[in-house]
């Protein structure tokens, strides 16, 4: 069902908490040369150190840190140049080594879907205790991401390459800041977030340092209270989470899409899972490509009977998207999800190569904490 929404009025916000950071490397590791070590690219996140060759050799150990491929180990003393099936040391940037053909593979590639190897926790970013949540990554190579107080209120901080300063206070008050944006009509923003206010969520746009609410995604009519939040946005669409009122569906919150143009026209998204229920959940989490070709969302983990679900520990899943924003063919469980533990907030980093997503630990007794898998 479609219905219209008009362009709303500006609202400037200036809100600022300060949150502390911690280190957050990103940087190559050394390749080894022939009878040399394998470089180490410990702290490192893009490609660790390459395999050494020749006699007297010894083995490099594998980068760890965020941001790209994790290195991998230098051949050992006395070795071959390399292990025999590719690693990620052995691909270039914006590749990943393909585990089904060892071949190096362009990660803009999606034809076979996505699939991560095993996740890390970010450790940099994350401080125990404290709730860490959406993280994404801009073309900069800045993170954003939510944190929260101790108090259940989250906060956007950012912290740029080195990665080893203290996080940038955002907003306060604001989740799911997206560090994309769209330029149409009726439309237009560089970033993107939600913000609670008066028992509500609104979406907030910024463009250079002003910010406004995004009336096109908020609902104008009804009580303070209404619900607009994480934002998805791809180069000519964008994707949120609402409780407007949907003809056919029952009261509650949904995802929706809609296309800047001359009327702005929203469309609910129903998503199904593999077992062929339809994904529930307080909040789906959505984020896109830049073309809008994938969905990444998180669902509560199923149930019997497709029992709708608000509570509870949810996987990471992705589905292919037709031009229209709607899903085409049965969503993906990501692998890397694990039964009782509560998985959300996905995303991947500008070259495709890197999932990025919150996890809560210890059957909910725990703060998420940013996690990291890199593509196979």
């Amino acid at each position: 069902m479609r219905w219209l929404d008009l362009v709303g009025g500006a609202l400037a916000l200036s809100l600022c908490v300060a949150c502390g950071g911690s280190e957050f490397s990103s940087s190559d590791g050394a390749a080894a040369g022939a009878g040399g070590n394998g470089g180490a690219a410990g702290g490192s996140s893009s490609a660790g150190g390459a395999g050494g060759s020749g006699v007297g050799g010894s083995g490099g150990s594998a980068g760890t840190f965020p941001g790209g491929n994790g290195g991998g180990a230098g051949a050992s003393s006395g070795g071959s140049a390399g292990a025999a099936d590719c690693t990620a040391s052995g691909c270039d940037a914006g590749e990943y080594c393909d585990a089904d053909s060892g071949r190096c593979t362009s990660c803009g590639n999606t034809s076979k879907g996505l699939r991560f190897g095993p996740p890390t926790r970010v450790d940099g970013p994350s401080v125990a205790g404290v709730d860490d949540r959406f993280p994404r990554l801009a073309a900069d190579k800045t993170l954003w991401w939510s944190r929260g107080d101790g108090n259940g209120i989250p906060n956007v901080v950012s912290v740029t390459p080195p990665y080893t300063g203290a996080a940038t206070p955002f907003r306060s008050d604001a989740s799911g800041y997206i560090p994309r944006g769209i330029k149409a009509e009726s439309l237009e923003f560089d970033a993107a977030w939600d913000q609670f206010e008066n028992g509500g969520r609104k979406v907030y746009g910024r463009t250079g340092s002003s910010t406004f609410a995004l009336g096109a995604l908020n609902q104008v009519v009804g009580a303070s209270e209404t619900k607009d939040f994480s934002v998805a946005v791809s180069e000519n669409r964008v994707w949120w989470m609402t409780d407007r009122v949907i003809p056919g569906q029952a009261e509650g919150l949904h995802l929706v899409t809609g296309s800047p143009g001359f009327a702005f026209i929203i469309d609910h998204v129903p998503l199904v899972l593999p077992d062929g229920c339809h994904a529930s959940g307080p909040d789906l989490a959505p984020w896109t490509t830049p073309q809008g070709e994938l969905l990444l969302f998180a669902a509560q983990e199923a149930r019997p009977n497709c029992a709708a679900a608000n509570s509870g520990p949810r996987d990471l899943y992705w589905t292919s998207l037709e031009s229209d924003g709607q899903q085409a063919g049965m969503a993906r469980r990501i692998a890397i999800s694990e039964a009782q533990l509560d998985d959300t907030d996905p995303s991947l980093s500008q070259d495709l190569c890197t999932l990025y997503f919150a996890r809560q630990e210890d059957g909910g007794a725990s703060a998420h904490d940013l996690w990291q898998a890199t593509r196979r």
